[in-house]
């Protein structure tokens, strides 16, 4: 038995097309045909139903799927094992990133994982254009993974039999303003009718704008704001509130400094907070080796740990 009839035979089950895993694996059909053939010789069993399309497993085949992709996974660890550390190239991977991530997490992110995915070349891909762009950027492997927030793309979730995910970290939305404003102006949530909070909002298609409308619809209380100004940009926002302007709701992650340094300072407790959960996408037909082996790693670093608890339901009330 030959390791490429299993990657053809993970591919075909994948795709459910003859022609699409043939192209996916770059060689003709027929040729294609005759290596499932030869792994079906081989096993003395029929793995795939070609009375229909697409195509689909046999039963035989279907029990046989995940023993496929272990023994990929075993034999590119096994290579790995025996290979010289020190000639060993760092695998290319590609990775596209949510715009509304801080922008210093993932390189923090790549540096904490090295000890257990070891070195590898990060290619970051340039900004995608909504979810349809970031399904597009998986499916046709311009991107080997996404990162981003749980509901960056709340208004579609992604087909959980063609993605895996996995929740790598958690960040929350809090609301805050220079420390010197607070303090001159009193400003608290949720601010009066007599003395509204001066506000730099997020543009309501963006994901942060839509999490905090709806957090303004379901509060008790009526949050009083008086909008100065708005931006796509978190960054630009969060150098508009270091310069005094108003007040905003950051990312944890990306003020921690400010915050533990009194710059900045939170103006509203729990009721006003949003949790978020950081997760790392990838489509399941993207069977490349290196990609398999650090999806592997990192399924097994995070599942050796209780999962992060941010994609929790908030309780607005």
């Amino acid at each position: 038995m030959e390791l490429k009839w299993l990657l053809d035979f993970v591919s075909l089950a994948n795709s459910g097309s003859f022609s699409h895993a043939a192209k996916e694996r770059n060689v003709t059909q027929s040729a294609f045909s005759r290596r499932i053939r030869s792994l079906e010789g081989w096993f003395g069993a029929e793995l795939v139903d070609r009375s229909n399309y697409p195509v689909s497993l046999t039963e035989q085949g279907a029990s046989f799927l995940e023993t496929a992709r272990r023994m990929i996974r075993m034999a590119y660890k096994v290579r790995d094992d025996l290979s010289d550390e020190n000639s060993r190239t760092a695998a290319t991977l590609d990775f596209s990133m949510a715009s509304d991530l801080p922008a210093h997490f993932f390189p923090s992110w790549l540096r904490q994982m090295e000890p257990s995915i070891g070195r590898i070349n990060a290619r970051i891909n340039p900004d995608f254009n909504g979810y349809l762009g970031a399904v597009d950027c998986l499916t046709q492997q311009k991107s080997d993974f996404l990162v981003s927030y749980d509901n960056t793309f709340n208004e579609l979730s992604f087909d959980t039999g063609k993605f895996d995910a996995l929740t790598i970290s958690e960040d929350v939305l809090v609301p805050v303003c220079l420390k010197e404003l607070q303090e001159g102006q009193s400003l608290r949530l949720p601010g009066t009718s007599e003395h509204s909070l001066p506000y730099i909002g997020y543009i309501p298609c963006s994901f942060i704008g839509r999490a905090l409308a709806e957090m303004f619809s379901h509060s008790k209380e009526t949050v009083h704001l008086d909008t100065r100004y708005d931006s796509p940009s978190a960054e630009h926002i969060k150098n508009m509130v270091l310069q005094g302007f108003g007040i905003a709701w950051l990312n944890r992650l990306s003020i921690q400094k400010e915050l533990d340094s009194g710059q900045l300072t939170c103006i509203g407790d729990s009721r006003f907070h949003i949790p978020l959960a950081i997760k790392i996408y990838r489509c399941t037909s993207n069977i490349k080796p290196e990609v398999l082996k650090t999806w592997d790693v990192l399924a097994g670093h995070y599942s050796s740990k209780s999962q992060i608890n941010a994609t929790r339901q908030v309780n607005w009330n």
